[in-house]
């Protein structure tokens, strides 16, 4: 109350008393215990209605000490145990309740947690599994209004969850981490990651890709072993040291008997290794014993055709047969693929077939392409028709996305034949191959492959194909890398449906 009120308050009693005496105790009245009532009475009324209209206002502050909070998070997984670090971290929860200045400052609060997080006063370490990052978005909303800091016991180890190094930056509290087990690093050596295909075709080889890692400082020497069974497929020897501590080993296997073949791979561990569960990686191959049929019309000669089938051909699983447009009718469900090789009129009622069927198919055109039947039956693209030729060289486009193309040097190849005029395309398209005259590079596609509703195909605008097989043996001494960039052609092409299987 300030002391301007006071003044008021005391300036009204006077009032008060000076009106209530005026009125009862005049020289005309005589004193009585009743005027000495009545005077009082009237008094308190009067000073009553002054005080109202003074309004008086009283503050009054309450002091009180209120401790923060400490926050006990124990992890109560079965891990703790196995590491033998469960006396450790009981024996300092027991120091945390039996210390005096601690209880006196803090209100401790103790959670345990594993795939939840629970109020408790005792631990038990045999939770199976752990969440940490779920702990601390439980505690961030019991403590969101509070001082809490925190004290996180745990070996870290979490079995699955969001990475609770993200998930501990949205939680608003202090965290003082205590670590259970042992930080030393030890001289290890691991298979730090498989890739393999899961599946291959019986009498291929399948690729395999081994990334091996080393830990430590000394150099070491060990083995690479894969094993079928109890029988060593592959064995390969491989150094590390403190700088040269990590290989990539690429190498193929056999794929020999149809169905699933299962594979251990173990980096023999060295001499001392603490850890050795992680030198070993099991996994499996599912070898599929099926053909492809690949079908090849044309209605006339010509020596693409030949050493199209001969590159197809090279790998086993697929078969290739040469058909006339008029042979092919009825045999049309027989393949996964048709090749039309430079379409006439003669190739309409297959042309039709293949759109009801909605069956892939790979379009050849050249010199002998009757462009204006095509223009009329392909819904996908046209050619404008200049009736000129051109040679044409090719450059592989690096950004091509759906399957992985390697560049075979495709500048040194002959150029194709092919009809002069500009391509346009009516849906979407990605071109694996570009145009080049006299080394120039134009903006226009030489092989393209397009989708449409589930159906593919692919378009070379060139003929004499069967030089560039010859020329990739020139350069190469062998067919493989011209074969293996038709076989990933033909494989996109020959299915457009994917299979899920489900593997234990």
């Amino acid at each position: 109350m300030s002391s301007e009120t006071l003044l008021y308050i005391i300036l009204a009693g006077m009032i008060a008393l000076g009106l209530a005496l005026f009125q009862y105790f005049t020289k005309k009245r005589q004193l009585s215990k009743l005027s000495v009532l009545f005077t009082f009475l009237r008094f308190l009324t009067i000073f009553s209605v002054l005080l109202l209209i003074i309004n008086p206002t009283f503050d009054q502050i309450k002091i009180a000490i209120e401790k923060p909070n400490l926050v006990l998070a124990i992890d109560n997984s079965s891990s703790i145990k196995h590491l033998k670090q469960n006396v450790i971290a009981l024996e300092f929860i027991n120091k945390i309740k039996a210390n005096k200045d601690i209880q006196d400052k803090f209100n401790v609060d103790y959670y345990s947690f594993g795939e939840t997080l629970k109020v408790t006063d005792s631990i038990t370490f045999s939770d199976k599994q752990t969440n940490i990052s779920k702990a601390f978005i439980q505690l961030n909303q019991i403590y969101k209004q509070t001082v809490s800091p925190t004290i996180l016991i745990s070996d870290g180890n979490q079995t699955y969850g969001n990475d609770y190094q993200f998930s501990s930056n949205s939680y608003k509290q202090p965290i003082y981490p205590i670590i259970l087990g042992d930080t030393i690093t030890y001289t290890d050596l691991k298979i730090q990651q498989l890739n393999v295909n899961k599946y291959a075709y019986l009498k291929n080889k399948f690729p395999i890709e081994a990334i091996l890692v080393y830990n430590g400082n000394n150099t070491v020497k060990s083995t690479l072993i894969i094993k079928k069974g109890n029988v060593t497929v592959y064995s390969k020897s491989v150094n590390f040291s403190k700088n040269n501590n990590s290989k990539a080993i690429n190498f193929t296997l056999p794929a020999n008997s149809v169905g699933v073949s299962n594979y251990k791979a173990t980096l023999v561990p060295i001499e001392n290794e603490k850890n050795k569960i992680n030198n070993s990686k099991n996994f499996a191959v599912e070898v599929i014993n099926q053909k492809t049929k690949i079908a090849i019309v044309s209605d006339f000669s010509h020596p693409d055709i030949g050493a199209l089938k001969k590159s197809i051909e090279s790998n086993e699983q697929r078969s290739v047969s040469i058909l006339t447009p008029k042979e092919i009718i009825n045999e049309i469900n027989d393949f996964q693929l048709i090749i039309i090789y430079q379409p006439n009129n003669k190739f309409n009622i297959l042309l039709e077939k293949l759109k009801s069927l909605k069956k892939n198919k790979f379009v050849i055109t050249g010199t002998k392409t009757n462009l204006g039947f095509l223009n009329r039956v392909s819904e996908n693209f046209t050619q404008n028709i200049t009736n000129q030729t051109e040679n044409y060289q090719a450059e592989l486009n690096i950004n091509y996305s759906p399957f992985i193309i390697e560049d075979l040097s495709f500048e040194s190849f002959p150029p194709l034949l092919s009809n002069y005029g500009e391509v346009k395309f009516n849906v979407p398209f990605q071109s694996i191959l570009n145009k080049r005259i006299n080394g120039v590079t134009i903006k226009e596609p030489l092989l393209v492959t397009t989708e449409t509703n589930g159906v593919r195909e692919a378009i070379l605008f060139g003929e004499n194909i069967w030089q560039w097989r010859a020329q990739s043996f020139l350069n190469d001494k062998s067919f493989n890398p011209f074969d293996n960039f038709t076989g990933k052609l033909i494989q996109y092409l020959a299915s457009n449906k994917q299979k899920s299987r489900l593997n234990i």
